[in-house]
């Protein structure tokens, strides 16, 4: 009986191997990019687009806002507001300097009025989507800190009143520290709870940095900081 010759046999088995291998590489690519396309899906229906502002008292040390570089508070940046060394443009548009800058998540703040000609002075801590995709977001979102004079003036009043009206006694005393650390909504029940005012125009959070544009906005009272200063958005 004949032999079969070996290279004969190998040739059409390497043929074969390598009709083959080409055949895994494209369902390889394919999972990749299946992988790639999921995981960028889920980062962008989980993962935040940024970091929101958060709020800077007058006692609340050194450091940026949001990592601007800046080292003031929005105490500071309202007094300079107040006695002229910060100066509204049209709209009321306020350029903050680079030390203020990072207390704005446009680097902006915007001053109005209320309609006994006290000053309001509102910081957008973000503006827009908070992520990607996913239901609820759009760029209709807007939220920050507002400082409103009267308030201020209200809540000064009451604690003043609430110093002189305070007795000798070390328990009158206490209670008097006690009244001074309550919030503005419990010295201001009656306040107001909405503002009509200049904001930033709405957008993409990726465009609000640097963005002159202003749009009139109704911002809802969501918490009451003390000093005048309310947490507000655009939709509570």
């Amino acid at each position: 009986m004949e032999r079969p010759d070996p290279l004969v046999t190998a040739a059409p088995a390497a043929r074969a191997r390598g009709q083959r291998r080409p055949l895994r590489r494209p369902a390889r690519l394919a999972a990749c990019l299946l992988l790639l396309l999921s995981l960028a899906l889920a980062a962008a229906l989980l993962v935040p687009l940024g970091r929101r502002v958060p709020f800077r008292p007058a006692d609340s040390g050194s450091g940026g806002g949001n990592g601007d570089g800046g080292g003031g508070t929005h105490a500071e940046a309202v007094a300079r507001i107040r006695d002229g060394r910060l100066v509204p443009g049209p709209g009321g548009l306020v350029a903050l300097p680079p030390r203020l800058a990072g207390l704005s998540a446009t680097g902006f703040a915007y001053c109005a009025r209320d309609e006994r000609g006290r000053r309001l002075v509102f910081f957008p801590s973000w503006v827009g989507r908070e992520r990607l995709l996913g239901p609820f977001q759009d760029d209709l979102w807007l939220e920050g800190f507002l400082f409103a004079e009267a308030e201020a003036q209200a809540e000064a009043q009451a604690e003043a009143e609430a110093q002189a009206g305070a007795g000798a006694s070390a328990g009158a005393a206490g209670e008097g520290r006690r009244a001074r650390r309550r919030p503005v909504a419990a010295a201001l029940p009656d306040g107001p709870t909405s503002w009509s005012l200049v904001g930033p125009a709405l957008g993409p959070p990726w465009r609000a940095r640097g963005d002159r544009r202003t749009a009139r906005h109704t911002l809802t009272r969501v918490e009451a900081l003390g000093g005048g200063w309310f947490y507000v958005d655009a939709f509570s």
